[in-house]
């Protein structure tokens, strides 16, 4: 049999805010916030097991990231990138249709013209 592992330990405060912190610079992304904060991986991933805390930061976090995400397609979209705009339309209004289909090929006329008038009058191929 293995060794036994030592119980996790709640992280001491200055280790959590340099790890904080560290995560709020890199938009939560957990291996460069680690390298930045001296803390190795598998610490963090204990921490989020058993500090409440610090699992409510993180999250806090994750969250102002998908804003950020989505303030920035939006931002696109505003400025007619038809990528963004289609990918937009495949993934926030599948609801209303716009979901590729695979029995018909693809969009339907009545959706490529919503993505012609979305995307300035251009005409765009999808």
């Amino acid at each position: 049999m293995g060794k036994a592992r030592p119980p996790i330990r709640k992280p001491n405060p200055s280790a959590k805010k340099r790890m904080m912190d560290a995560l709020e610079k890199t938009m939560g992304i957990v291996t460069p916030a680690c390298e930045m904060a001296g803390i190795n991986r598998t610490t963090h991933y204990e921490w989020l097991k058993i500090d409440e805390s610090y699992r409510k930061c993180i999250q806090d976090t994750l969250e102002k990231k998908r804003d950020f995400v989505e303030i920035s397609l939006v931002t696109l979209i505003k400025n007619g990138d038809t990528g963004a705009t289609i990918f937009a339309a495949k993934t926030l209004l599948r609801n209303r249709g716009y979901a590729q289909s695979e029995d018909n090929g693809g969009v339907s006329v009545e959706h490529e013209a919503v993505f012609i008038l979305l995307s300035g009058g251009r005409q765009i191929s999808i």
